[in-house]
């Protein structure tokens, strides 16, 4: 099969989260034999990788046609979406979003497909939806819903008690839902990675085909041999994301304060965050802010991964991560959603601080608790999230796109 990819997150060495998973998702794509065109926006300290299978958007920049091109650098991707100017309502902001100019890109798209004779079209990301009014006709489509940013801003004014805030994300969500569901009418399909989403979705598109398919992950199996001992709490984050950033600060105010004389190892922070963030931190040797990490494996060898996210939605991949290198965590309910993993047996879930601190805890002194969990946790991700099988599951949906 000829499958075109088109995502606004991939990089060559990814850190972790959509880029890790994107990474691996089209290489598996690749090595199960199929033919995959990748375009995607790349980082500007990326060197490019040559082949007729990867075009980074950034090199049709040279084109004739790329007048309008994206700016290369992926972790700038919300700045450039919103333009130079501030919107002045909640329509403007919704549309610079969502409503990325493609029409530069439509002769080379088109050249594209026709010259590697495209199956079918894989679009990722609700800021690339827009790319399908360029679509060559016939070619059957498909735009995966990752994370919606209505189902997010919903759930963010729920943790808003101030009526005037909570409103003005409510109205957000709902134009955010209203525009969302108008791109995705054109694509033959929507693939969602949790249930909650693919109720949205067959809510708002019921004439549309919506399918469940979970992302896969590559284990290692030299993880099973690390020693078993907490030497690190671990916070896998992109400082860019909203929701990344609410989670850290909830765990420094509520849960930092009843951990931090009782932690005996030191507290990981990835990714790139900002000042304000850095000054919003306890003062504490045992913070400790990672930046980028280029071993991940490595880094992660005698973890304790934390994921207290708040609101959300789509699946986080560092719970996937964490559990496939062999690191227990712990977690929201939010953090947790969508993930196949069963509470107190492959995971442990806490919403309350109280709780959530003394989950840490155990992890770290009790060995055999935190040895359980990981095995475990190996186990339901060989099971559920093994990257063939996903990408089998992945193909069996595109299969039967094209039959229709």
């Amino acid at each position: 099969m000829n499958i075109l990819v088109i995502t606004g997150l991939y990089d060559e060495q990814p850190q972790s989260g959509g880029s890790f998973i994107m990474k691996h998702y089209v290489q598996g794509l690749i090595d199960a034999g199929h033919h995959v065109v990748l375009m995607y926006d790349t980082t500007a300290n990326e060197q490019l990788p040559t082949g007729n299978n990867i075009i980074s958007l950034s090199q049709l920049k040279n084109s004739f046609y790329a007048k309008q091109g994206l700016l290369s650098k992926v972790f700038n991707k919300v700045s450039a979406l919103r333009g130079t100017k501030e919107p002045k309502d909640i329509e403007s902001e919704v549309r610079q979003y969502l409503y990325r100019n493609f029409k530069w890109l439509r002769t080379d798209l088109h050249v594209l497909c026709k010259l590697h004779n495209i199956d079918i079209i894989q679009v990722d990301f609700p800021w690339m939806m827009n790319v399908a009014s360029v679509f060559p006709q016939g070619i059957p489509s498909v735009f995966v819903s990752h994370e919606m940013q209505a189902v997010r801003l919903e759930r963010e004014a729920g943790l808003n008690s101030a009526g005037e805030q909570k409103n003005a994300l409510l109205k957000k969500a709902n134009a955010f839902a209203f525009h969302e569901a108008l791109l995705a009418k054109n694509y033959s399909a929507v693939l969602t990675l949790t249930n909650v989403e693919k109720v949205f979705w067959e809510k708002h598109l019921p004439d549309k085909f919506v399918f469940n398919s979970p992302m896969g992950i590559s284990l290692q199996p030299a993880v099973e041999k690390r020693p078993i001992q907490a030497e690190k709490l671990v916070y896998l984050s992109n400082g860019k994301h909203v929701p990344n950033v609410n989670g850290l600060l909830f765990f420094f105010k509520d849960v930092w304060p009843l951990l931090e004389d009782k932690l005996q190892i030191p507290f990981h922070i990835t990714g790139h965050y900002s000042e304000e963030v850095h000054a919003l931190a306890p003062k504490s040797d045992k913070i400790v802010w990672a930046g980028f990490v280029p071993n991940l494996s490595e880094f992660m060898a005698n973890s304790i991964s934390i994921v207290p996210i708040l609101l959300g939605s789509g699946v986080r991949i560092k719970i996937l991560e964490s559990m496939a290198l062999g690191a227990p965590v712990v977690s929201t309910s939010m953090g947790a959603e969508g993930i196949m993993a069963e509470q107190g047996r492959d995971i442990l879930i806490a919403d309350e601080p109280v709780r959530f601190a003394e989950l840490i805890l155990k992890l770290v002194a009790d060995q055999d608790a935190y040895k359980q969990i990981r095995e475990n946790a190996l186990a339901q991700v060989a099971v559920h999230y093994q990257l063939e099988e996903t990408i089998q599951q992945r193909v069996g949906i595109f299969k039967k796109l094209l039959t229709k």
